[in-house]
């Protein structure tokens, strides 16, 4: 177990950077950077800001990332939910069960009723005379026709799979790729520089997570280009079935 922000302070002074040099370089603001070297994470814009920003600056310094953030998962994992917890996973509640009990006596008494019903039809009808057949009735003639609907066509589904473009307009701007989740392995995680484009193709969810400037990337989804210029750094583009939201 080590210290997160006394490594990278130590880090940025070995490099004899200062903290706004530093976010000149990353658009991370200061008070942010002060905040990761004196760890207290909860003046940052919630857990996957913070893992954004952490990634970013340990990246910057030539830290290994990896150790960073899982260090600090070790220390801000969320504990999955016990699913045996709260009353209803062990017992039905009472009114629960009389309700159940008066819906049973409810269908038996209309079982009952029914049975009595169908009997007093049969007793009646049994010496009923079976109506006779009039032979002209049922002639060919006399059938009605019967319209047959054409089946209506179906809506056209939505599109289901996400075609993403990511190109830097700007100035280098470093960024990671995920599919389906933040928690797993990036499917990218780089800097690149102006005029470099990379694409994208799935069908699950697709999370991007800028660390520069939103503002350098012209980002294009399923052909339609999305507004970047007045998001932050640490900014998470949601992408899924060709729609976009920010997290």
């Amino acid at each position: 177990m080590f210290e997160i922000g006394a490594t990278l302070r130590e880090a940025r002074v070995r490099k004899r950077l200062t903290l706004q040099q530093v976010e000149e370089d990353t658009k991370i603001r200061t008070k942010y950077l002060q905040a990761m070297e004196d760890e207290d994470f909860g003046q940052l814009p919630g857990s996957a800001y913070a893992k954004g920003f952490l990634h970013s600056y340990a990246a910057y310094l030539g830290l290994d990332t990896q150790i960073v953030l899982d260090e600090f998962n070790s220390r801000h994992g969320e504990q999955a939910p016990d699913p045996l917890a709260g009353p209803s996973a062990l017992r039905r509640p009472p009114h629960s069960r009389r309700r159940s009990g008066l819906v049973f006596f409810a269908v038996v008494a209309v079982l009952v009723l029914a049975s009595i019903y169908l009997l007093g039809l049969r007793g009646n009808g049994a010496d009923e005379a079976p109506p006779k057949v009039v032979p002209s009735v049922l002639s060919p003639s006399a059938s009605p026709s019967v319209a047959v609907a054409s089946p209506s066509p179906s809506p056209s589904p939505t599109p289901t799979v996400s075609k993403v473009a990511i190109e830097v307009t700007g100035a280098s701007c470093y960024f990671e790729v995920f599919e389906g989740s933040l928690d797993g392995q990036a499917q990218f995680a780089d800097t690149l520089v102006q005029g470099q484009t990379e694409s994208f193709q799935t069908k699950k969810k697709l999370f991007i997570r800028i660390g520069g400037d939103p503002a350098a990337l012209a980002l294009r989804v399923n052909g339609k280009d999305i507004r970047t210029s007045g998001d932050v750094s640490g900014v998470v583009y949601v992408i899924n079935k060709g729609r976009l939201t920010r997290q």
